[in-house]
């Protein structure tokens, strides 16, 4: 089958194509709500930048079969360093790529579909030019990952697991099914709380003005737990009032659909900890969270996710994605897991290796990394 591409070079072009955009979204088969219009539009007017040392400019593609019917979408831009000149470093990236905020940013596109949306995608970056060198993110043993294996100027050099749980229809089932030290964990951080003499009380927030109400507190929560010296690091991944704003406001848009949800443990009529969550047709992704690090003690966050997982259960859910990132708070839950594979590309000219070389210095200020992408070029040519 022989795609129809179309160039997406105005915010306006990707807002036609929503309800397209949000059908295709329904057919993938890792829900996340990265991937939808409610999050990458939004993003975009929040992170999208026009300044003198650095500027975005939209550059998608959306893939068409003869009937019109949407395929694959990519949501790209590319960001020029500076803003202007002659000399500019011109980066493609897929909207989200912002400090740890989205999660993961993808090219759209059903399994059927893939890899032959991928190869359409590369033949049209090719014949455009205009870019230097790519980051991408693709399912190990996907189309997406067979249409980049045969390709020079690719670079694999990362990978993001995502571990996703099926709890099935009654939590004591679900429960029972778990491994030991998770059993272990459940009972100490229940049993902890009564022991001492305290019980809780967990919410669900669903509503725009309760979701909105809650997240002031989680970002809080987040901050403290960011603070803990005790523990696994964790960055304050909302530092920012942009990063504040840009949250509140998609999940606002997501709250309207039903799709947001922020759970609170609450003992003794204090909030101690937090999660947000995203409920994604059958799916609840389970986003980031904080706690007070006083009640750390009483394992409060394996409580949280204990109880979101219950909550998902009950609302017939099919799914709980406990986000990524490979840590034990994950893993122990035995969940499957769906492993993204980093890509770098470099496009095929002189002024991409140098710019990929000028880049790589000033991440790295040695003269290995010039070195390496000149070594690249001549091996090319």
């Amino acid at each position: 089958m022989k795609l129809v591409v179309r160039s997406l070079r105005d915010i306006a072009d990707l807002h036609r194509l929503v309800p397209q955009w949000e059908e295709l979204e329904r057919g993938l088969p890792l829900k996340l709500p990265f991937s939808s219009p409610l999050w990458l539009l939004t993003w975009w007017r929040h992170y999208a930048q026009t300044r003198p040392l650095l500027s975005d400019a939209l550059y998608g593609y959306a893939f068409f079969n003869g009937g019109g019917e949407l395929l694959g979408l990519a949501p790209l831009m590319v960001t020029h360093r500076p803003g202007r000149g002659p000399l500019r470093l011109r980066q493609l990236q897929l909207l989200g790529a912002d400090p740890n905020v989205t999660e993961l940013s993808q090219v759209l596109a059903h399994p059927e579909h893939e890899e032959m949306v991928w190869q359409a995608l590369q033949e049209a970056l090719a014949n455009d030019g205009g870019w230097d060198f790519a980051r991408w993110w693709v399912t190990a043993g996907s189309g997406a990952e067979r249409a980049l294996r045969g390709r020079q100027c690719i670079e694999w050099d990362l990978d993001k697991p995502a571990f996703l749980l099926e709890p099935g229809s009654t939590w004591e089932a679900f429960k029972s099914s778990r491994p030991r030290n998770v059993k272990e964990s459940l009972r100490k951080c229940y049993n902890s709380l009564s022991r001492d003499g305290r019980t809780f009380l967990f919410h669900a927030h669903t509503s725009s003005d309760a979701v909105a109400r809650a997240l002031d507190r989680v970002f809080a929560l987040h901050r403290e737990r960011a603070r803990a010296a005790d523990t696994v690091a964790h960055a304050d991944v909302f530092a920012t009032a942009q990063a504040r704003g840009f949250i509140r406001e998609v999940m606002d848009r997501f709250a309207t659909r039903g799709q947001a949800r922020v759970f609170e443990l609450e003992i003794g009529g204090e909030i101690v900890a937090g999660r947000m969550g995203f409920v994604i047709d059958d799916t609840l992704y389970l986003y980031y969270s904080g706690y007070l690090n006083d009640w750390g003690r009483y394992s409060v966050m394996t409580t949280v996710t204990a109880e979101a997982i219950r909550h998902a259960i009950g609302s017939g859910l099919k799914t709980v994605n406990l986000s990524f990132g490979d840590d034990v708070s994950k893993t122990r839950w035995r969940p499957r897991e769906v492993t993204f594979l980093g890509a770098l590309q470099t496009a095929d000219t002189l002024r991409a290796y140098l710019g990929r070389g000028a880049y790589d210095v000033f991440k790295n200020p040695t003269a290995t990394a010039l070195t390496s992408r000149l070594s690249a070029l001549f091996r090319r040519h």
